[in-house]
């Protein structure tokens, strides 16, 4: 036969029938189960409460007319846990055995899909180490998800673990730095959401690859090898420095309020100068031994030129004494 506690019959909200557990004499302390009627409908929630010593007891859980169950407060979720004191609210999940390796606690998450029913997703704490006098054990945190078969696949596989240390595996169960990405073709994305555009960074075979909007071009890209050759434009550098293009390829070196310095592959030329209005020279030892100057004009051995565009100049040196050796106009014969 049930037991049955009723209130007063009374059905307005607020109304109690109330159940006290008390191991003293008086019924006001120890632990009570109260079902109260929280609407007009008069939906009911279950209330339980316990006493600190001297006091009478307080709602300590509750769960609601719709199942929620709220620790410490009337819950707005499935699971409610707050504190009334201002400390931390806290939720605890391990393992009473005195064997400490392994998993000490899982949380999953699980559908109820006709189709595909199963555990989706899982976290769990994974405590590594030694055991015994000495030993030390580190805790883990790992997380994985179950890959959609429409079979009711209910095996979460690890996807990205947080060690004992902070460092972040993805793909990994031991990360060697503070984030550690692996898989066989191992990519980082960052999107700038103002305009959906991206960046991708990928990894393999040696070679470090940045695509700037791209998931499969080599226009808009560069790639570093392992050895220390650098691409733009292509995934297979020959040089510390290789520039390809559909086009002209071209590397400019500036100086801010200076000269411009371009190098040029054109279709059937390559081509080295300046593309600003300064004069062009080539070095040697540090030191420049010939020069085209910006009006077309070609010295050799010295920085002079004719006031005539088009002109070569030569200079030797002789026991440090300069002299022109030669002078030669275009079109004209050797003077």
């Amino acid at each position: 036969v049930p037991l049955v506690v009723r209130n007063s019959g009374s059905t307005s909200t607020g109304t109690e029938a109330k159940l006290f557990l008390s191991t003293v004499a008086d019924e006001a302390r120890g632990a009570f189960v109260s079902a109260i009627i929280t609407d007009s409908s008069n939906g009911n929630a279950l209330l339980l409460g316990t006493n600190t010593a001297g006091a009478s007891p307080v709602e300590r859980m509750r769960i609601d007319s719709s199942g929620k169950v709220g620790i410490g407060a009337s819950p707005a979720t499935t699971l409610d846990v707050r504190t009334s004191d201002g400390s931390d609210a806290k939720l605890r999940i391990g393992s009473s055995s005195s064997i400490g390796l392994g998993v000490l606690g899982t949380i999953e998450f699980f559908s109820a899909d006709v189709d595909d029913s199963g555990i989706k997703a899982s976290i769990h704490n994974l405590s590594t180490g030694n055991q015994g006098p000495g030993g030390s054990l580190s805790g883990n945190l790992v997380f994985s998800t179950t890959a959609s078969d429409g079979g009711g696949n209910d095996s979460p596989t690890e996807r990205m673990r947080i060690d004992s240390s902070g460092n972040i595996g993805i793909g990994t169960s031991s990360p060697d730095s503070i984030v550690d990405i692996e898989a066989i073709h191992s990519q980082l994305r960052l999107t700038d959401s103002d305009d959906d555009k991206f960046t991708l960074l990928s990894y393999s075979g040696g070679k470090l690859v940045v695509r700037n909007n791209s998931t499969s071009t080599t226009v808009n890209q560069f790639t570093l090898t392992e050895d220390g050759d650098f691409g733009i434009g292509t995934i297979n550098p020959a040089h510390q420095l290789h520039v390809v293009s559909a086009g002209n390829a071209e590397v400019e070196v500036e100086r801010t309020s200076g000269a411009a310095v371009l190098t040029q592959a054109q279709s059937a030329l390559g081509v080295n100068g300046t593309s600003s209005n300064h004069d062009f020279g080539i070095m040697t030892n540090g030191s420049v031994r010939a020069r085209v100057h910006n009006d077309g004009g070609i010295s050799i051995g010295t920085a002079d030129k004719l006031d005539t565009p088009g002109l070569l100049v030569f200079a030797t040196h002789t026991n440090d004494n300069v002299g022109i050796c030669s002078i030669r106009s275009q079109g004209d014969d050797e003077s």
